[in-house]
């Protein structure tokens, strides 16, 4: 399985890109020199990793691609109105991989929902994020892990808030998704990107 392969040689960065099957004139491809999986990564927890492009991305004004912030604090449920997460994961538990890059508006709510939903299953910490429709419309799905999170911040900032790390099906009634809350591993990724500077 490729995802569990931290090798640089194998992964390549695409950035700009709405169409997998498609080559658009957005799209960027960029070689990874490295990647650092987290060290205490082990199933549901520190589901995190970084890597490191050859070269920047490119963020012109004729790009597509934009930066999103980092947090810098705690992200809670009552400060953000819109939050969507994105991925090429299937659109239905019994499809297929979509070619298109798909969106799905989610709210955030506290952990304790999450804790209540999943019970002793899954141990909720503070690296968790919370966030789901609660009704099964709309939510991540097999494929999506890995994807971002960017929420709506009530300034006008958008953040990258979680990383899509798991869920109960897809976007199954009364189980909202886990995500890698961001703001609780800052502290990490600026230690490992300070020493990935040349």
């Amino acid at each position: 399985d490729l995802f569990n392969l931290p090798l640089a040689a194998l992964w390549t960065a695409v950035v700009g890109d709405w169409d997998r099957e498609v080559e658009e004139y957005s799209e960027d491809r960029i070689p990874v020199d490295e990647i650092i999986l987290h060290e205490r990564f082990h199933n549901f927890q520190h589901d995190i990793a970084l890597m490191k492009l050859s070269r920047p991305v490119k963020l012109t004004g004729e790009s597509r691609v934009r930066a999103v912030c980092l947090p810098t604090k705690r992200l809670s449920h009552n400060q953000t109105d819109l939050c969507i997460a994105t991925g090429w994961g299937r659109d239905m538990e019994a499809g297929t991989l979509s070619g298109k890059l798909l969106e799905a508006k989610v709210p955030v709510h506290d952990n304790a929902v999450c804790r209540k939903k999943y019970g002793h299953a899954v141990n909720i910490r503070s690296g968790h994020l919370c966030a789901g429709h609660l009704d099964g419309t709309s939510g991540t799905c097999v494929g999506d892990s890995g994807g971002p999170l960017q929420c709506a911040m009530r300034d006008g900032r958008w953040i990258l808030a979680g990383i899509t790390s798991f869920g109960s099906g897809c976007a199954k009634p009364g189980f909202p998704d886990v995500y890698t809350r961001l703001s609780y591993y800052l502290p990490w990724i600026r230690a490992k990107t300070r020493s990935l500077r040349p």
